[in-house]
């Protein structure tokens, strides 16, 4: 399995490539995203190096009740809007 260390490595130099050729096909805002990665990785890279212990993801309570999604929209305090009639259709904007 390949440590972090080789893994921001092999990241950095992909992509300077990747960004080199994005550069030479004027692809500029891709090779920006790209050098800025490169960059990220390389950072890493010299970053020392760091023990990441597994985590499991905690177990919710049995009583947690789960959210519900609205299938009706909420109450209005608002009458609610007739029609439009044929002639006021004519005169809409819309």
């Amino acid at each position: 399995m390949e440590n972090r260390t080789q893994v921001a490595h092999y990241a950095a130099t992909m992509t300077r490539e990747l960004c080199r050729m994005c550069r030479k096909a004027e692809l500029d805002d891709l090779a920006y995203l790209l050098e800025v990665a490169a960059a990220e990785a390389a950072k890493a890279e010299a970053a020392p190096e760091k023990k990441v212990a597994a985590k499991l993801p905690a177990k919710k309570p049995a009583s947690t009740p789960q959210p519900t999604i609205a299938t009706q929209p909420p109450p209005s305090n608002q009458p609610p809007v007739a029609p439009l009639t044929p002639e006021e259709r004519r005169h809409s904007k819309f």
